[in-house]
């Protein structure tokens, strides 16, 4: 599964909040996913914009994602930056996998979509100890 994007729904002009249309992180349908907070919005102040974290939930399997929309300070709709998790790594690792090797690899793959390199090597090479020692 690729990195998903997401279309945001802006719910009003000039407010922070909105909804997205888009693949789902956990069950991998397209579904709409709807505001379940209210949004933190930050102020990037070298880069002039202002940034709107919303966890929004898919109206599909009712998973929670985190949804970053961006937007200049003078604009009035936010645009889609990014959100988290970004995929779903048990859908994605071979079930045949024997399952302590396996779930080595999906933490390291979880680990990856958050950006922790340094754990996501660890939980490489554990994974890859895992399966040297189950030959």
């Amino acid at each position: 599964m690729q990195p998903l994007d997401m279309e945001l729904i802006n719910t009003q002009q000039g407010s922070n909040a909105f909804n997205a249309r888009g693949v789902c992180p956990h069950c991998a349908h397209v579904s709409l996913h709807l505001g379940v907070a209210s949004p933190a919005v930050i102020q990037i102040t070298e880069k002039n914009t202002h940034e709107s974290n919303a966890l929004l939930q898919c109206q599909n399997c009712y998973g929670v994602t985190l949804v970053v929309g961006s937007r200049e300070r003078t604009a009035a709709l936010f645009t889609y930056k990014e959100n988290f998790p970004v995929d779903n790594p048990e859908e994605t690792v071979d079930k045949t996998i024997p399952p302590g090797v396996r779930d080595d690899y999906v933490e390291a793959l979880r680990c990856r979509t958050v950006r922790a390199y340094k754990a996501t090597v660890v939980m490489c090479r554990r994974s890859l100890q895992s399966s040297c020692i189950r030959r």
